[in-house]
């Protein structure tokens, strides 16, 4: 099932970021920027599409979360992991990138080249945002978004 970028992001903001916390008062996560990305499955064989998605919540911390689109139309989220505890960003190629939030690494192939840039970029910059640069990040084959260049 196809569906554009724009009722993506209404569906993710939607259904996963409609939450109460535990006073019963609605928990403020902002979706922040999404990419469709496809994922090896557990046989080896096949791919899986997955929807990567950056939040930020109200007091500041940040998101990774690894969601699916189910046939209902809904997204669910297998996994989510603390943007503070992101190490490591490698864009192995113009089409696949890695992430290791602690010890472990995943990799995902992106439909096309530009969504991969300007997500890359976003999680770089959502992850300067939440550890105020105090935490490193190690980055492989993509620079700082935010970096100065210098001509010599």
């Amino acid at each position: 099932m196809g569906i554009n970028q724009e009722s993506v992001r209404q569906k993710l903001e939607s259904t996963m970021f409609v939450k109460l916390n535990s006073s019963g008062h609605p928990y403020e996560e902002h979706y922040v920027a999404h990419i469709k990305v496809w994922e090896a499955g557990l046989d080896g064989r096949g791919k899986k599409s997955r929807y990567i998605v950056l939040s930020q919540a109200s007091d500041g911390s940040g998101f990774i979360h690894k969601a699916k689109f189910n046939c209902n139309g809904a997204f669910s989220v297998g996994k989510t992991w603390k943007m503070e505890d992101l190490r490591e960003i490698e864009v192995v190629n113009s089409l696949v990138f890695e992430i290791s939030p602690s010890a472990t690494t995943y990799r995902w192939q992106a439909d096309n080249a530009r969504d991969q840039t300007k997500f890359i970029a976003s999680l770089i910059r959502l992850f300067q945002f939440v550890t105020g640069g105090t935490v490193p990040l190690r980055l492989i084959g993509v620079k700082d978004p935010d970096a100065s260049v210098s001509c010599m």
